[in-house]
């Protein structure tokens, strides 16, 4: 009997599961970080150490970085203990565990955020990819806990110097959080970097909930980034295909901003009144499969079974009469995934 590997590897945690043709789960690991392109090194380690001992005809691995290191991480897999290895982005096993052969997009919106729209397979042939954003902070932050928290840090520094005004709520809350203000904080924000920065966030979302009109207007911003991916994505599905008999597609999001603020998945879909028709985006919601499912139905289409609805919904079931819980894919920080 063949046996499959499967990695689903973020900036917070990463997972393995060893099954076999019958789809039934050997062994389950739960491993650290695995963000190539933030701590290389770390990495390489933790996947040492996620995979040793595990044998496996084929191995699928989507990783946090592949997208820029991915040869770097197949050439660290490949070796006897695995027959055949594919290293993919682990969006990508957030686009199968969803979508399976289907077309879709997935917005992952955490520290960071970034997109991937798919378009259908056809007769075993898989649907094209297109990445949509997500090509890092120092360059494209827009719709992530990075991007709100900036903003606001910049708000209140802007508010205090005079060229802006607003913002009380938000600095009350910081206030009570820190017990001084963000001037006298710049060293520590600048140490704690990307992941200080996008833990506040979730300070943001309470200022905002609480009627104070920066940190809304900044939230609305970050909102109004995300649905632009999305509108990016169904221009790209939609491009090849009859929009009168195409059925259309389901945008998923994903992270610590779509599941932590309240009303985001409505409000992105707000954003999308015209494009709910005109470009075939049935819903948006709220990723509800396993991510570690994706990377299982990858290792199962390397060696020609099609990664179609029927088998995921084995694979889920069998995952979840085991009790797993799924990690996620991005880092997580101040509540933020």
């Amino acid at each position: 009997m063949k046996l499959f590997a499967a990695i689903d590897g973020g900036g917070s945690r990463s997972e393995l599961i060893l099954f076999g043709e019958d789809l039934k789960i050997r062994e389950r690991r739960c491993g650290g970080a695995l963000n190539f392109n933030e701590s290389p090194d770390a990495a390489a380690g933790a996947l040492r150490a996620l995979t040793q001992g595990i044998c496996a005809d084929f191995l699928y691995a989507g990783i946090s970085g592949a997208g820029n290191r991915g040869g770097e991480i197949h050439k660290q897999l490949c070796g006897s203990a695995f027959g055949q290895v594919r290293v993919e982005s682990d969006l990508k096993n957030l686009m199968l565990a969803e979508f399976a052969a289907d077309a879709g997009s997935c917005v992952i919106s955490g520290t960071g955020s970034s997109c991937l729209a798919k378009r259908a397979d056809i007769g075993g042939r898989e649907g094209g990819y297109r990445r949509i954003g997500g090509w890092g902070y120092l360059i494209d932050s827009r719709g992530s806990g990075f991007d709100i928290g900036r903003c606001a840090i910049e708000a209140m520094l802007m508010t205090l110097d005079g060229r802006a005004s607003g913002g009380e709520a938000l600095r009350l809350l910081w206030r009570e959080r820190f017990g001084k203000p963000p001037e006298e904080m710049l060293s520590e924000i600048y140490d704690g970097g990307k992941r200080f920065i996008a833990g506040i966030a979730p300070m943001v979302m309470d200022a905002a909930s609480q009627g104070d009109a920066v940190s809304a207007r900044i939230i609305d911003e970050n909102i109004g980034a995300i649905a632009g991916m999305i509108s990016a994505a169904a221009d790209f599905i939609c491009a090849d295909e009859n929009t009168d008999s195409f059925p259309g597609f389901r945008a998923v999001l994903t992270g610590g901003v779509a599941e932590n603020l309240p009303g985001a998945v409505n409000a992105v879909a707000a954003k999308l009144t015209g494009e709910l028709n005109a470009k075939k985006v049935l819903s948006v919601e709220l990723a509800s499969t396993p991510q570690i499912c994706g990377a299982a139905l990858g290792a199962l289409a390397m060696c020609g079974i099609a990664p179609d609805h029927g088998v995921r919904d084995v694979i889920v079931g069998e995952y979840r009469k085991n009790s797993f819980q799924s990690g996620h894919q991005a880092a997580q920080t101040g509540g933020l995934t």
